[in-house]
């Protein structure tokens, strides 16, 4: 396995770039580390913040490349986030970006009332389901009651909304959509309460915060928690404030401070050259040069977006100021 890739080399590969190009750069006292003792010279400084820009570049495209066999590396989920006031909640700790927001349509389990076995519905107060959406039964506290024979703990079944106190189940996706229920028999009696515990779904991007603040406080207005109840949840992050029309919502994003040893470091340290080159080319340099580290970097995403074997460790943080 090969070693990983050195911040000190990747800015040493830089600034030899950035000294054979015609981009003005300070020379500094030692020959190789530039003094920015002119504005218009790339500093120490902006090299670093190139490298961890063109970094985060590259794990967020692994990140949101689904056949990519590193996808899960980089993307974490954070714990059920509480956002059913109108305030927002603040994003979890995070070093990188927000792929996409999850939310629940409803409580985040809703209890079993009962079950009519006449009807084969699921009676359960306020459930806040939508038909389709996928739910497992689990086992809570409190009084026993009768269990359909069909149903059983730990299994996901498919809402089917009839009111808003309640559902009935389907096996899959299609038969909830087109009202195939299952059909309820009289089973044992429970050990335990019943409930629901419903999936997150991924969550529509609204157009500002306000926009989700008014659906949380006219929800009918919008079609949201209505007897219809067939809006997925919406969401809009403004600064580190995430704002939800869901009751409980997830965020999955990017973790760049994750170590794996990496398969093919070479490539992933000559795409984090290209990109920082690229960035740092705009101080004056030819519009020919800048344009062929624009396009060599292009070239090594498409090749990462492709599925080719490149999974990032970055050592040396620390050395650029920012671990």
């Amino acid at each position: 396995m090969a070693t990983v890739v050195n911040f000190d080399d990747v800015r040493k590969a830089i600034v030899s770039i950035l000294q054979s190009s015609t981009t003005a750069y300070g020379s500094g006292s030692t020959g190789s580390t530039p003094d920015g003792s002119n504005a218009m010279f790339v500093s120490n400084e902006e090299i670093q913040d190139a490298v961890l820009y063109t970094d985060a570049e590259i794990c967020t495209l692994i990140a949101n490349t689904p056949q990519s066999p590193f996808q899960s590396t980089f993307a974490q989920t954070s714990t059920a986030l509480n956002t059913g006031s109108f305030g927002g909640v603040n994003l979890p700790a995070r070093n990188g970006m927000v792929i996409k927001v999850t939310g629940l349509n409803g409580q985040a389990t809703a209890e079993v009332d009962n079950y009519d076995f006449t009807d084969n519905e699921v009676n359960s107060i306020g459930h806040g389901f939508v038909t389709g959406q996928a739910v497992t039964l689990v086992i809570l506290t409190g009084d026993g009651g009768t269990q359909p024979t069909e149903l059983s703990f730990g299994t996901t079944y498919y809402v089917i909304f009839r009111t808003v106190d309640a559902f009935s189940l389907a096996y899959s996706p299609y038969e909830a959509q087109n009202d195939i229920e299952i059909d309820f028999t009289v089973g044992d009696a429970e050990t335990g309460t019943s409930g629901y515990a419903p999936n997150y779904v991924e969550q529509y991007k609204g157009r500002n915060a306000d926009e989700i603040k008014e659906v949380n406080m006219f929800p009918a207005r919008f079609g949201v928690n209505t007897a219809s109840n067939s809006v997925v949840p919406w969401f809009f992050i403004e600064g580190n404030v995430l704002y939800s029309t869901a009751l409980y919502s997830k965020v999955i994003y990017t973790d760049y401070t994750k170590t794996n040893a990496p398969q093919a470091p070479q490539n992933f340290r000559n795409a984090l050259v290209a990109g920082a080159v690229a960035r740092l080319l705009k101080d004056g340099a030819d519009e020919s040069v800048l344009g062929y580290y624009n396009q060599l970097f292009a070239q090594y995403m498409q090749q990462i977006a492709a599925g080719a074997t490149v999974l990032p460790e970055f050592a040396g943080y620390a050395i650029a100021g920012k671990g």
